[in-house]
């Protein structure tokens, strides 16, 4: 009996063993269970955060090209009034206009550049403007005396006449 009883205490004790050994290991399944479900949270979360970012590019693309062919839209917009005015030549632009008005060339940026050429053409024109209004002043005034002088040799012979009859 007593080496039955050896065997049993030996199969109590490594059953005790293998309990404790399932025990370990079952917990050590849990704990990998829960890491695993925890990083699949996190791709699940990065997974989102990055097609949020992808919403976002995608809708920031869209507006971009949107306002790509605005502008398109807007450059090619033909204006007649526009087309009415007539420019001086682009070499007498770059010769007459001031160095803040000629900096900028066609090449570097159309835009700024027409405007540039519109203010000094305006620019010119106001100048033509105020010359004219000084020249018509100034015709008004010789008109009007030649007017006087017009008066005072109508008026001469009858002076004379009434000089010689005295």
């Amino acid at each position: 009996a007593a080496a039955g009883s050896g065997l049993t205490d030996d199969l109590r004790a490594a059953a005790g063993e293998a309990t404790l050994r399932m025990a370990e290991l079952k917990a050590a399944a849990r704990g990998s269970f829960a890491s695993a479900a925890s990083a699949a949270q996190v791709v699940i979360d990065e997974n989102d955060r990055m097609d949020k970012h992808h919403l976002e590019l995608q809708n920031l693309l869209y507006e971009k090209n949107h306002l790509l062919s605005e502008i398109r839209r807007c450059e090619d917009y033909e204006t007649t009034e526009m087309d009415k005015i007539e420019l001086v030549s682009a070499a007498e632009f770059k010769a007459q206009a001031p160095p803040e008005l000629a900096s900028v060339t066609a090449a570097e940026d159309p835009h700024r550049h027409h405007m540039n050429r519109l203010t000094f053409e305006l620019n010119e024109r106001k100048k033509l403007a105020r010359e004219l209004e000084e020249l018509a002043a100034r015709r008004q005034v010789v008109q009007a005396a030649a007017e006087e002088k017009r008066k005072f040799l109508d008026q001469l012979p009858d002076q004379l006449r009434a000089v010689e009859e005295s």
